[in-house]
């Protein structure tokens, strides 16, 4: 089993984006990742390239860091809570192998996930993305 350690190596209880310390109950946000053949979206975070023999490991640290930067655009959480993200993961074709990498990631961070395909995705916005 890979260890793709915690989202940030001095924060053992997990939190992202800015931190209220006292904070003690998690708020979950969605975050939409669109994964494709050559490059994952995070948001309106920059592209992560992928598909080029980056390791699990490689594509996890690259994952968490796009993550964390996506969550310190959301500022800092109500009082007593911190950000929790949810990923949706939209797989578009030849990207199933980088899901199946990131989503193993995402929950040895304990992140909760759902995917769709794209085609599915794009019905239930009639066609438009």
């Amino acid at each position: 089993e890979r260890q793709f350690g915690s989202p940030s190596s001095n924060d053992p209880r997990k939190r992202w984006g800015m931190i209220n310390r006292r904070a003690t109950i998690g708020f979950t946000r969605k975050i939409v990742v669109e994964v494709t053949e050559h490059e994952v979206l995070v948001g309106e975070e920059p592209a992560i390239p992928v598909g080029h023999g980056e390791t699990a490991e490689q594509l996890a640290t690259a994952l968490r860091q796009t993550i964390e930067m996506h969550a310190r655009t959301w500022g800092f959480p109500p009082q007593n809570f911190y950000w929790v993200p949810a990923l949706q993961f939209i797989v578009h074709p030849g990207g199933n192998s980088h899901y199946e990498r990131m989503k193993e990631a995402a929950e040895a961070w304990e992140l909760s996930t759902s995917v769709k395909s794209a085609n599915s995705a794009a019905e239930q916005t009639g066609g438009q993305q």
